[in-house]
């Protein structure tokens, strides 16, 4: 899985076959991306793609918004998000968009997008509804967890749920935006006896263990940085760098997001300059 910013950093997408339509959930980050959910999406049905949920407002997951919504909005596609979500869409996806645009490379695969925020919101807690004859649940964290605006789909028949960023497969995680305390509260009250199969932000499809351990991984970086502001070492960088190298995450994917996490917690802006997000 590439975990490079050409490979989208390795974020998943993924989609459920209703009874006469699919919901695709998250857009991926560029052109191919988008194409290749699409092309996975017709392997299997030639339903209409009626309905798209956005986890959350990070660009790896919703820059290819605007291609379902130019092939699919005679359809009548919907693109779905919690409220907070689409208002840091509109708000901070054209200036993301403008800095990965000069990254070299990344021009070709980007080019072709446009910053497309959801057409429906929602502003509360979540809900569960009927939708083409597959219930489902939306569930936002009260508190925020990756992001203040993250949504997770449930499909409580099948045991299924798609958490996007709210979980991390053997990758370690961007914290830019996260509130830890809510973030470990939600997956703390994960019914995990009825959803045995996770599909991830990033990372292979995977199970309550996996959930488990990357809760862990968040417990450890909480206490790292809470022992480390009491001992006045947080404007110390290799002592910053060790808060996010927990024992038994070594061979994680996207080490690079550790400079990340820092430049963006405490106001270093050389990875932020160097990378667009």
């Amino acid at each position: 899985m590439d975990d490079s910013v050409f490979g989208g950093y390795g974020a998943n997408q993924g989609f459920v076959i209703l009874e006469d339509s699919v919901l695709a959930f998250d857009s991926g980050f560029s052109l191919p991306q988008a194409r290749h959910l699409e092309a996975s999406i017709r392997s299997v049905t030639d339903k209409k793609i009626r309905f798209l949920i956005n986890s959350h407002d990070h660009s790896d997951h919703i820059f290819g918004n605007s291609f379902f919504m130019k092939k699919y909005s005679s359809h009548g596609l919907s693109i779905i998000s919690h409220s907070i979500c689409s208002e840091n869409i509109s708000r901070q996806g054209p200036r993301r968009l403008k800095n990965y645009l000069k990254i070299p490379g990344l021009k070709k695969l980007l080019l072709t997008l446009d910053i497309e925020p959801p057409n429906i919101t929602y502003p509360d807690l979540g809900f569960r509804i009927e939708l083409g004859g597959t219930e489902i649940v939306l569930a936002h964290p009260p508190t925020g967890a990756h992001t203040l605006g993250d949504t997770a789909l449930y499909l409580p028949k099948k045991g299924v749920v798609y958490f996007g960023d709210i979980v991390w497969n053997r990758f370690l995680p961007n914290l830019e935006d996260a509130n830890l305390e809510g973030w470990i509260s939600f997956l703390e009250e994960i019914d995990l006896d009825t959803y045995k199969k996770c599909i991830p932000g990033h990372g292979d499809v995977c199970g309550p263990n996996e959930i488990i351990n990357f809760q862990e991984y968040l417990k450890s970086v909480r206490k790292n940085l809470l022992e480390f502001e009491t001992r006045n070492l947080l404007n110390n960088r290799n002592s910053l760098r060790s808060c996010f190298e927990v024992p038994g995450t070594e061979d994680w994917k996207l080490r690079s997001i550790i400079e990340y996490n820092i430049d963006a917690l405490f106001g270093k802006d050389s990875y932020v300059q160097k990378h667009g997000q």
